[in-house]
Order: C-alpha cells, then structure tokens, then sequence
C-alpha cells in the first residue's frame, strides 16, 4: 500500500510538470541551466588559458582579465576569485606598484577557507608583495614566509620556480631594511631554486643580487669580480641586454683605479645594448645614476663641458636627494678643475643640503619601517592572547565535562 501512495505521488508531480501554465516556466529554467553551463565552460577555458598568460605576457595577461571580468558577470565566484589572483599576480609582475591591501587581503581570506595549497601560496605571495609595495616589510615578510611554508607542503620540484621568485622578493625586502647578511641568504636561496629549475637566466640574476648585496657591504673586489664572471657567462647563454648592464655598477670602482678606457668600453655597451638609453643619451626614469658615471668618465677624460652637461642634465631629470647630490658634488668638482672658486663654494653648499634632505628622509623612511614592525608585533601579540584565551576556554571546558563524567561514575558505583 505505501509504494502505491509513492506512485500516484509521482504520478501527480508530473502531471503538475507537464501542466500548460508550468511549461514556460520549465522552459526558461532549462535556458538558465544551459546559459549556466555555458558561462561555466567559457570561464573555465579562459582561466586555463589565463594561468599561462599572466606569467608569459602579464601586460596582456591584465587587458584580457579586465575585459573578460567587465563582460562575465555570472561566473562563479571561485573563478572570479581565481581571475582577481592572476590579475595581481601579472601587475606585480609588470611592476605596476599596489596602492592598497584590500583586495588582496579578500583573495587572501577567500582562499584560505576554499582554495588549494597551490592558490594559498600563491595569495600570500601576492599579498607579500602588496606590503613590499606599501613599505610595511614586516607584513612582506611574513607573507613571503607563509607562501615559503605552504609551498614545502607540496611537490617540492614543481614549486622551484616559485620559490626562486619568493626568496628574491624576500631578498629585496630585507635589502630595504639595509639587512644585508640576511638578504644574502635569502638570495642564496634563490639562486639554489633556480638551480633546481634550471633556470640558468634566474640563477644568473640571483647571483647578480649577491654581488649588490657585496657592495653593498663594501667588498667592492668580490663584488667586481663576481659581475665579471656574470658579464661572460650571460653572454655565453645569449643574455646581451643582462650582459651589457651587470658591469655598469663597477664604473666608479674602475674610475677610482684610473681604469678610464675599460670603463668607456662598459658605457658604450650599455648605450648600445641595454635598451636603457635613447639616441639622445637620455636614459629611462629611475637609472638616472648613469648621467652621473657618464659624467665622471668624461671628467676623468678631461672632457669638461662633456661633463657638465651630463651633471646638468641629472639634476633636471631627478628629485632624488641621493642622486642630486651626486650631480652636485660633481659640479663642485668640475669647476675646482676650471678654478672657478665661487663656482665650487655654491655646488658644494648645495651637495651639503640634499645630503641633509637624504638623511631626514631615510630617519622619516626608517621611523615608518619602524612603526609597521612595532604594528606587525602588537597584531602577533592580541592574536597570541586569543589563542591563549581560547585555549583556556577550552580546557575550562575539557574540566567540566571530565568532572560531570566523574560525577556520574562516582553515582553509577553508589547506585
């Protein structure tokens, strides 16, 4: 009898289904279903296709995300999570700087709950960088280790590449924080995960970092001659533009041993081959250091005007307090050759206030580098006192109910 109520049950839903007024209605949820599917198959062949992109060709990588997100908005929103990831990933990869943390802080949070390792590392990869960007090195390297502690989860081989790229950002990050032993390591590490990937153009340029990092600790011949065995093994592998730039650091070490024609030799090459500098000598924003090696070169040449129209062209081309006072300094220099005295007074007054100008605005940079750790550590601390107070919570409550089990022992024996 109960199978018989089932089937007339049944029997009557389908009449009901197959009803006149129930047909448009069926109608138009069958459309859903198959639109549905179809945005789901379109979303899915571009994220595929996104996911080899965005490392490939990260500046076509974001036009392509951007238009696909602005014309797709029913996809789910895994993939639209999983979109918003690639698109951070190619403009941090363009060098396009972050302005905020906020939506890479929600890729973040999104994945934790529902993406794979890979996507977690990934995310926290991404946010490290947002930090880097925003001058919070703490928070960077926090992530940064995240990223490092959820790729050794995984298959370590096919995770080299990504930690050549996250111990290299690590590198650069501690380089900032004028953290120079700490930022060779980090390098090192770099340079062994390439090794592992072999990626030779990766291990070259870690080593590259090395050899910034030995300047930078004033090991100047080390230095020197780790970027001339760089120069010939990029050149043995084809890597001309790297190869005419990686000894271009060494001009003012070379000029200070009189070593004149060798450095003219490494200033054409990098003229030539870098793709730094136009036909008019004027070079890309941000390498404005070279007006100022192209200027002692030709001073030290005895090439005055030469010289002085490259200090000049340097100092209308940067506000960088550092570089200006290079330019200055040089001036001062040019017109002590030329005996012009007034001349050296004015430029050497000059060099002294951009030098003054460049130490308040590292002491502003390191009391920011210091509040972002002194907020990293009180952010450590409340999490550390809410996992300590729920910890009691729970043993709390582990003392409870063992006492009440207790309890009813104690009761049961009685009775």
């Amino acid at each position: 009898m109960k199978n018989n109520k089932y089937v007339v049950y049944i029997y009557n839903v389908c009449n009901v289904l197959m009803h006149e007024k129930m047909k448009p209605f069926i109608l138009l949820l069958t459309l859903a279903c198959i639109v549905s599917c179809g945005s789901n198959r379109r979303a899915n062949a571009f994220l595929s296709h996104m996911d080899t992109l965005y490392q490939q060709n990260p500046a076509e990588a974001i036009i392509a995300i951007d238009s696909f997100m602005s014309c797709h908005n029913d996809m789910s929103q895994h993939n639209r999570m999983l979109l918003t990831l690639y698109r951070l990933r190619a403009q941090n990869s363009v060098g396009e700087p972050f302005a905020s943390d906020s939506l890479a802080r929600k890729v973040v949070e999104y994945f934790d709950d529902n993406g794979s390792v890979e996507e977690q590392m990934s995310a926290y990869y991404v946010l490290g960088s947002v930090y880097r960007d925003l001058d919070n090195y703490p928070e960077a390297l926090a992530d940064y280790q995240k990223a490092v502690a959820l790729a050794d989860t995984t298959d370590g081989n096919k995770n080299n590449a990504f930690l050549n790229r996250v111990y290299g950002q690590m590198g650069n990050v501690l380089l900032r924080q004028l953290a120079f032993n700490e930022a060779g390591v980090a390098y090192s590490l770099a340079v062994r995960f390439a090794c592992k990937d072999k990626d030779t153009l990766g291990v070259l340029l870690s080593k590259e970092q090395i050899a910034n990092v030995l300047y930078l600790q004033n090991r100047r011949d080390e230095a020197c001659k780790l970027r001339e065995w760089l120069h010939d093994e990029y050149l043995k592998n084809g890597f001309v533009r790297e190869a005419s730039k990686v000894l271009v650091p060494n001009v003012s070490t070379l000029l200070g041993r009189g070593k004149v024609e060798e450095v003219g030799r490494i200033l054409r090459s990098y003229e030539e081959h870098s793709g730094d500098v136009d036909s008019l000598g004027n070079v890309v924003s941000g390498l404005e250091k070279y007006y100022n090696d192209k200027a002692n070169y030709l001073l030290a040449k005895s090439d005055v005007s030469g010289a002085l129209g490259y200090y000049r062209k340097g100092m209308r081309s940067t506000d960088d307090h550092e570089y200006r006072e290079a330019f200055l300094r040089g001036l001062a220099q040019t017109y002590k050759k030329l005996g012009l005295s007034d001349s050296v007074a004015k430029y050497s007054e000059l060099a002294r206030r951009e030098n003054d100008s460049a130490y308040v605005e590292l002491s502003t940079l390191r009391m920011q580098q210091m509040q972002a750790a002194y907020n990293y550590s009180s952010k450590e601390t409340e999490a550390l006192v809410a996992k300590s107070k729920e910890a009691e919570a729970t043993t709390r409550l582990k003392t409870v109910v063992l006492s009440f089990l207790v309890l009813l022992s104690v009761l049961a024996l009685l009775f």
